[in-house]
């Protein structure tokens, strides 16, 4: 974990990031951050609702796709994490039975793990 905390102090905008790991004791650990340059994307915050992780703004404003999104979501079987709306839509398509390889390829960024009762933990696009 020094490594990572030397990363991200070194780095003086690292943007978003997602961390998706398993504990020793075999459980999903889900990570997420975000920071901003812009006034914009200053003024927004994480707030858990539920099983979902929103990154929404500070104050009452217009829906902006690239600020304002689901960044984790949690089924039974999956925790979904990334950076955009398509969070929601690969969600959807898991609960509904698709597995990761159907999933559409305009995905740039985008995690899934499966349970650890269910087996190992799974990319489903990386960059």
């Amino acid at each position: 974990m020094t490594e990572l905390t030397a990363l991200l102090t070194a780095n003086p905008y690292p943007g978003r990031g997602v961390l998706c790991a398993r504990t020793r004791s075999g459980a999903v650990l889900g990570g997420y951050f975000l920071t901003g340059r812009s006034i914009a994307s200053k003024n927004r915050a994480l707030r858990v609702e539920g099983d979902r992780l929103l990154v929404g703004p500070l104050a009452p404003s217009e829906h902006d796709p690239l600020r304002h999104y689901e960044a984790v979501l949690a089924t039974r079987d999956w925790l979904v994490l990334g950076n955009g709306e398509q969070v929601s839509e690969v969600t959807e398509r898991l609960r509904k039975g698709a597995s990761p390889a159907d999933l559409n390829p305009k995905f740039r960024v985008a995690a899934a793990v499966l349970d650890p009762v269910q087996g190992p933990a799974s990319a489903l696009r990386a960059g």
